[in-house]
């Protein structure tokens, strides 16, 4: 069993979390990866980082920016079919994977004014349910997610696995 190839999504509140590798804003995170709290990460040049997109599985947690409608609707269907006109990348998770029995999750993160509402939690929990082939088999959480948040990781793995580190 392999990863999924069609983009998956979940949504809560006005939060989404996507696999569509097109939702995904190289600058976003280029910008986030500049920040003190991501102490773990560098800004690499965009040609750099569009290749390790392409090559990984990546998760993009997002604000819905809707435009303001009438019908309720109309907004559930711009959470449900988000174009990235509408969204803000304000977190991300990159799975290094074979797509088959193993995969390594690097470059976590929730920029800070967005933490503190258990998006955090909520990201790792999408991690897991949208690589079911290898969350099976060998995730390697390795991370200290910085900003406020550095046991976050730790404590919502909670499956008694063994983590790389202690964690």
């Amino acid at each position: 069993m392999s990863l999924p190839t069609d983009p998956k999504q979940w949504v809560k509140e006005r939060f989404l979390i996507s696999t569509d590798k097109n939702l995904l804003s190289p600058t976003a995170i280029n910008h986030a990866f500049a920040q003190d709290c991501l102490y773990w990460a560098n800004p690499v040049p965009e040609e750099v980082l569009r290749s390790l997109i392409e090559n990984s599985f990546c998760f993009g947690l997002y604000q819905v920016n809707a435009p303001p409608f009438q019908d309720g609707d109309h907004h559930d269907a711009a959470l449900q079919k988000p174009d990235a006109a509408h969204v803000e990348q304000i977190g991300f998770a990159r799975l290094i994977t074979d797509g088959v029995t193993f995969a390594y999750l690097t470059d976590l993160y929730v920029l800070p004014e967005y933490q503190g509402h258990g998006l955090g939690g909520w990201l790792i929990d999408c991690v897991d349910e949208g690589s079911p082939s290898v969350a099976a088999l060998a995730v390697v959480h390795v991370a200290d997610l910085g900003c406020e948040e550095p046991s976050l990781l730790r404590e919502s793995a909670g499956d008694g696995g063994p983590r790389v580190g202690g964690y």
